[in-house]
Formats: C-alpha cells, sequence, structure tokens
C-alpha cells in the first residue's frame, strides 16, 4: 500500500469536504469551518502546512440531521456512536471517513475496532444557557461527560493497539491509565 503524503491526506479530506458540501447545500444544513481548519482558510488560504484533517462544525439541529441523514455520493461512511456504526467510540463528535481509498493505522484511539481512512471531523455546536447558574450546571455536567468519555476510552482501549508505533513512556502512561481505571 501507497504511503500517503500530508498533500495526498490534505486533498481526500477536501475530496470529504467537499461531498459534504453538496449534501448540506441539497438539504439546507448550515455548517462552518473551525479550529485549525477555518484557521488555515483565512492565515493560509487553504490548509496550515502540517494539518492533516478537516474540522467542520453545525448547530445541534443541523448536526443531528447531518448524522442521521448523510449519504455520500462518493462512498464517504459516516462514524457516530449514537448510529453504533464505531464500536466503543466514545466521542462526541463524528466522523466522515474515506474507507474506500485509504486506511488510516489509528493506534491508541478507540476508533480502530473498525477499518477507518482520512477523515474530516464534524462537530456539534450547543448553545449555553443564559442564567449564570444554569450555564455552571452545564460546564459541571461537560466537564463530567468528557472524563466519563476518556476513562471510557480507556477502558476500550487493548495492549495490542498501544503496541504499534508507540514509545515506552506512552506504553507506561496507558499502563497507569488502565490500572489506576481499575
Amino acid at each position: 500500500m501507497k504511503q500517503m503524503t500530508i498533500k495526498d491526506v490534505q486533498q481526500v479530506s477536501l475530496d470529504i469536504l467537499k461531498d459534504v458540501h453538496e449534501f448540506c447545500v441539497e438539504n439546507s444544513i448550515h455548517y462552518s469551518l473551525s479550529g485549525g481548519t477555518l484557521l488555515g482558510a483565512i492565515r493560509h488560504n487553504g490548509f496550515i502546512p502540517w494539518d492533516d484533517d478537516i474540522d467542520i462544525q453545525l448547530p445541534r439541529p443541523d448536526f443531528e440531521c447531518l448524522v442521521r441523514s448523510y449519504k455520500s455520493a462518493k462512498g464517504f461512511k459516516i462514524y457516530y456512536h449514537e448510529l453504533n456504526t464505531c464500536e466503543g467510540m466514545t466521542y462526541c463528535y463524528a466522523r466522515i471517513c474515506d474507507t474506500l481509498r485509504t486506511h488510516v493505522e489509528t493506534g491508541v484511539l478507540s476508533w480502530n475496532t473498525e477499518k477507518v481512512g482520512v477523515w474530516i471531523d464534524v462537530l456539534p455546536c450547543d448553545g449555553m444557557p443564559s442564567d449564570a447558574k444554569d450555564a455552571k450546571k452545564h460546564l459541571k455536567h461537560i466537564s463530567y461527560m468528557v472524563k466519563k468519555a476518556y476513562w471510557y476510552g480507556i477502558k476500550q482501549s487493548s495492549w495490542h493497539n498501544i503496541q504499534k508505533g508507540v514509545n515506552t513512556i506512552a506504553k507506561i502512561k496507558f499502563l497507569l491509565k488502565k490500572y489506576l481505571h481499575i
């Protein structure tokens, strides 16, 4: 299998984004670039030279619509834990992957129970309560959910998956996290 360059990965990511864009336009779904993708678009008129993925964000209703109805004209596959398309996935966002032309070794990520390819991240954008007390409660809940997802991911990760391409310190950290979880 041919090793991809960063430019190859960026081109595949862009192909996925174009397909998602067409789907969103046809279905009146609103999205925007986010994170490093937005920064790259503004600062570099494209990708940040070392960035290897695309991030988009959608208001929660549009996110839910996209993850439930997305059908790719080019065979891209959506992974989202509520769709049960990725066993052990603990992330609160979705990924749209090119599984037909590419394959990515995901190492310690809990996505690795599935064959995945180059992807774009699809992030929901939720609102914040305007009441200070409700906002604090909301942030506390989010913090709890992030920690729960993190430890669930550690629990789901296997030693077999961490062995590939990871240095000794990372292996020790992994074992300590597994031990602390127990």
